[in-house]
């Protein structure tokens, strides 16, 4: 989350709610500068150093998006305003990799569901509704790809961006706020354009508004009291989505669409570790595509034996087909292979477990706390395993630690009052 609400933040490389000390680069609490503009050290001393660079006409020493190519201004919008059914980092990056100016492919991948022509109608439908968690309109109401598919930016091949009208360092007033984006519009229309008369405009509140007919604001799907604004352009409220809505899977993600693939990067095929984890994610919510997760595995159990994440996913997959022994295999092999993550202890502590390895499993519990200190499987599966070995005194103390991080789980809650001998 910190990667997009705050400016810099300093976490620990794949722990979760961990951080270094300070928790923020340059103590920087809110978006910062270097969000958007990238590193800042050269700029800042070729400036100090040389005052008469500020006259150069392109500054090389830092990033500035208007001098940037449309594609490459909008990811770094997109990094934080673009969602989808699942996003999956590039194998070896983190969220804080991406750096302005580069294609925000390169660091995650950002992949939907694709909408077909039988469920259209339901989501021209949706367009007159609130958007609802879950719902086909949710992965579309985002501002770039809803941008995208506004005839705005197709007739403008593309240039059209983000910044044309969002000036981020002079945001208008409240009271301007019409004028202003209406002069963003008139970049490219006139008041002729619009075919309601300019008089029947000027009657309405507020008058002339481009915005208020075109981007109409409305809720925003598992936010309360909150709304957003349609950046679809729409001629009209309630406009069916455009035939370029509908994007179609490319032959090396059936099933899937990536959003944020383009240029030579859609030349080149999706890298099979990233496919992997977006089949994962999405698997879960569309079980009929784990066959292509399953096929990408056996591959990848050829291709790169020895990579911890492909471990991990063998070590699952033993795990769900009652191989005990063979996930532990696996498990402990990922272990030594770097694959340290939460799932990882949570899975071979169970498989341990299975075969009647209590103790090792909460050997391995122990060490997945003391990595993870903030992940609730891995202290719930410990507080089990202590349970199994009749050691209350460890299994108590486990509960309280897990309890005061995670109070709002009732049925904890009461193990805890049961053990500690009082009414919940």
């Amino acid at each position: 989350c910190l990667a997009c609400h705050n400016g810099q933040p300093e976490v620990a490389a794949n722990r979760d709610g961990m951080y270094r000390d300070p928790p923020f680069r340059f103590m920087d609490y809110a978006v910062g500068c270097e969000c958007c503009h990238g590193p800042g050290q050269l700029h800042v001393e070729e400036l100090t150093h040389h005052p008469n660079l500020r006259r150069r006409k392109v500054d090389d020493s830092i990033v500035n998006p208007t001098d940037l190519p449309p594609r490459l201004a909008d990811d770094i919008c997109m990094n934080c305003h673009q969602g989808g059914n699942t996003r999956v980092l590039q194998p070896g990056k983190n969220y804080l990799d991406f750096r302005p100016g580069t294609a925000l492919y390169e660091t995650t991948t950002i992949f939907k569901l694709p909408v077909t022509q039988a469920q259209r109608a339901e989501l021209d439908r949706s367009e007159n509704l609130p958007p609802v968690r879950g719902s086909l309109a949710m992965p579309l109401w985002w501002k770039n790809s809803n941008m995208e598919m506004s005839r705005c930016f197709h007739d403008s091949n593309g240039q059209l961006r983000c910044i044309t009208c969002h000036v981020i360092h002079q945001r208008p007033a409240d009271e301007g706020k019409v004028a202003f984006y209406r002069e963003r519009c008139f970049t490219c229309h006139t008041n002729d354009s619009c075919k309601l008369p300019l008089a029947s405009r000027r009657q309405q509140a507020p008058a002339n508004d481009c915005i208020g007919c075109h981007m109409p604001r409305k809720a925003t799907a598992g936010i309360p009291h909150s709304n957003d604004t349609n950046h679809r352009i729409v001629r009209r409220a309630g406009q069916p989505y455009p035939d370029y809505a509908f994007d179609e899977p490319s032959p090396d993600s059936p099933g899937l669409v990536c959003i944020n693939r383009r240029g030579e990067d859609a030349t080149r095929p999706i890298p099979a570790l990233t496919k992997l984890l977006a089949y994962a994610d999405i698997a879960q919510k569309v079980p009929s595509l784990s066959h292509y997760y399953y096929d990408l595995l056996e591959q990848l159990k050829q291709s790169s034996p020895d990579d911890p994440t492909v471990l991990c996913a063998l070590g699952r997959k033993a795990l769900a087909e009652k191989d005990d022994a063979k996930a532990v295999d696996y498990l402990t092999r990922a272990l030594q292979k770097g694959g340290d993550y939460a799932a990882t202890y949570v899975d071979l502590g169970e498989a341990l477990a299975r075969l009647g390895r209590v103790a090792e499993s909460a050997q391995i519990l122990e060490k997945g706390t003391n990595a993870w200190p903030f992940s609730r499987d891995i202290q719930k599966s410990l507080v089990f395993r202590y349970l199994t070995l009749k050691q209350v005194p460890q299994a108590r103390e486990a509960l309280r630690q897990y309890v005061a991080l995670f109070p709002e789980d009732t049925f904890m809650q009461a193990a805890l009052a049961k053990i500690e001998g009082r009414n919940p």
